[in-house]
């Protein structure tokens, strides 16, 4: 797999450093390699988007790009931070913890896990979907 990114990473090197090339935005997208696939987008606007696939491994991201002695500079997206907070706790006299997790889309429950740590224990829960 590091061959792949390599030979992807050259590919777009020799594709920049053409004399006669002086726009290089498009798209540029990995070719030839089994369950593999791999492609940039670059924007006039500064902006890229980007895609890479493995077998069961997918990633993407965007952001921005620059140029810097013919090299390409890509800039991510800041992370948003923690996917949940605390709103608050209530203390209830049954035998197990019940953690309530809200969200207006429905469909973000079913992949969603808890761990739960204790002392003797330290054990992740599957979100229940089916409670709406």
């Amino acid at each position: 797999m590091k061959h792949t990114i390599y030979l992807f990473l050259a590919f777009i090197n020799l594709t920049l450093n053409a004399p006669a090339q002086k726009n290089i935005e498009g798209e540029y997208a990995l070719e030839g390699v089994m369950e593999t696939a791999a492609a940039f987008k670059l924007n006039s606007d500064s902006g890229f988007e980007f895609y890479f696939t493995y077998g069961a491994l997918d990633r993407y991201g965007s952001g921005k790009w620059a140029m810097n002695n013919n090299n390409i500079i890509f800039t991510g997206k800041t992370l948003p931070g923690k996917d949940f907070k605390l709103a608050n706790t209530t203390v209830s006299k049954g035998k197990f913890p019940v953690i309530k997790i809200e969200d207006k889309n429905k469909y973000l429950y079913r992949l969603i896990y808890c761990r739960v740590q204790s002392k003797q224990h330290d054990t992740i829960f599957e979100f229940d979907d089916m409670v709406f």
